[in-house]
């Protein structure tokens, strides 16, 4: 069970500050959970349990769970790689 792998989440800091990252990995050996930015660089690492308490206080709320996010992401990309390869075969010919 927990928050699927991908899954988006958004911590607000004390001073109102906001960070949105993903969950990137588990190591349930160690009880810790790893999030990155949207670069792929890991800004945190927590506990299981600090995570439910987090969410209990309301400092922080999951986006979105899972593949969503990462399947639009995957289309905006694919539409963005067609389009720059189609504009540049233009421009060649």
């Amino acid at each position: 069970g927990g928050l699927p792998l991908d899954s988006w989440i958004e911590f607000r800091g004390s001073s109102g500050e906001r960070l949105r990252c993903t969950l990137a990995s588990k190591i349930e050996s160690i009880d810790k959970l790893f999030f990155t930015n949207s670069d792929g660089e890991k800004v945190l690492e927590i506990t299981r349990l600090r995570l439910a308490h987090e969410l209990k206080a309301g400092t922080v709320r999951v986006i979105s769970e899972g593949m969503i996010m990462k399947r639009a992401m995957q289309s905006v990309i694919a539409y963005l790689s067609k389009t720059s390869r189609t504009g540049a075969r233009a421009e060649d010919s």
